[in-house]
């Protein structure tokens, strides 16, 4: 794997000011995934759930 990288120059980044640990190669796109989006309803969803459970075993003491 690593015998396919070669050096090409430098990377221009972009960082956002007093955050630098927040940055974006520039030229690159953020990509869309379906997958990203099912993980995100599916973790609302949990968190629905777990806390309709709590708040039920809350109510029944």
């Amino acid at each position: 794997m690593w015998d396919r990288l070669r050096e090409q120059g430098p990377i221009r980044m972009t960082y956002l000011m007093g955050e630098p640990e927040i940055h974006r190669v520039e030229g690159q796109d953020a990509e869309f995934s379906v997958w990203k989006l099912l993980m995100c309803v599916a973790g609302g969803g949990l968190m629905l759930f777990v806390g309709r459970l709590l708040l039920g075993a809350e109510q029944a003491k």
